[in-house]
């Protein structure tokens, strides 16, 4: 979707807060199927995974500089703590971690 560091623009931001919400809502459940994967999907999850934090980092950006629809921050800050209450899942799947600044930004 969007690399570097270029601005997202909006339709980029709200793809992206939903693409995170839905990985979190099935976490619960990878968590619990993710012994009977194969190494093979296990990687490819934990790369989709890395590619949606460094997606998330611009949006980050974009929360940090008000490039987002009113809308768009209300679902950023509920997407921050169900990051926060995932972060267990997160650590156990040994998956890349949300952006350092993820929290400071809010």
């Amino acid at each position: 979707m969007a690399s570097g560091t270029s601005a997202l623009n909006s339709q980029q931001i709200a793809a992206i807060l939903d693409d995170v919400a839905l990985e979190l809502e099935d976490m619960p459940e990878v968590a619990a199927e993710w012994p009977t994967w194969s190494e093979n999907s296990q990687c490819s999850y934990a790369l989709d995974w890395d590619k949606l934090m460094r997606e998330l980092k611009l949006v980050v950006e974009a929360y940090r500089f008000g490039r987002m629809t009113p809308d768009q921050q209300a679902q950023y800050q509920e997407l921050l703590g169900k990051l926060k209450e995932a972060l267990p899942l997160i650590r156990k799947l040994n998956l890349t971690h949300p952006p350092g600044d993820l929290f400071a930004a809010a």
